[in-house]
């Protein structure tokens, strides 16, 4: 479900910063190892490298439909550009549409 990453209508980062919880549309690109991402709106105030942050991807709008990835990463670096590269520490997806009932 890696397709999520730069596909999904809905991505966000939430982390803490002074105290204060944050929420933050952004951009993203997995390269394999690292998850990059970085705020699409500039006057967004961003992590610390260091920081712990939840990055979630979000895809559909109806029941079948819904797919999405969460993860649980740390900064590792923030590059002068915004990009900030994390390292995953844990994932989680879901598909409701490949949901099969058995007997």
């Amino acid at each position: 479900m890696r397709d999520l990453v730069s596909t999904a209508p809905r991505r966000c980062l939430a982390f803490v910063s002074s105290g204060v919880p944050r929420v933050t549309e952004i951009d993203a690109a997995w390269d394999g190892e690292l998850l990059r991402v970085r705020a699409r709106s500039e006057s967004d105030v961003a992590p610390d490298a260091g920081d712990e942050v939840v990055a979630l991807f979000d895809d559909g709008s109806e029941w079948f439909e819904l797919r999405a990835l969460y993860v649980r990463a740390r900064v590792t670096s923030v590059e002068p550009s915004g990009w900030m590269a994390l390292t995953v520490a844990r994932t989680n997806a879901w598909d409701y549409g490949q949901l099969r009932v058995t007997s």
